[in-house]
């Protein structure tokens, strides 16, 4: 395509190829963790459990009219959801509990 458009298109055509690239990354990433949680789960038996954290939302004590400096400051709740997978003996289904976690340290590496 470089070779058939004006030089003036080539800074855009980098940005759209950086995008493509990136999600890429990220479809190959995705594919690669299922494949990790799936091979987990078939390797669970009575004696372990897996664990899968979210981080679902961060709860502010203030007004939805906050600068995006406030927005991103380190305040407020944090609230992850756990999934617990076991497995009971002499039994090929996987039990599944959800527990939500309210986190009071909102540093990142909380």
């Amino acid at each position: 395509m470089k070779n058939s458009l004006n030089s003036s298109y080539y800074e855009e055509i980098q940005e759209f190829q950086d995008r493509i690239f990136y999600y890429l990354a990220h479809q190959t990433r995705k594919t690669y963790l299922n494949s990790q949680f799936n091979a987990a789960l078939l390797n669970l038996n009575e004696d372990g459990a897996l664990l899968v954290v979210d981080y679902k939302m961060k709860i502010l004590p203030k007004t939805a009219r906050e600068t995006k400096q406030e927005f991103f400051g380190k305040k407020g709740w944090a609230l992850h959801t756990i999934l617990l997978y076991t497995k009971p003996k002499e039994s090929a289904e996987i039990n599944i509990q959800a527990i939500d976690h309210w986190s009071t340290d909102a540093r990142q590496d909380a």
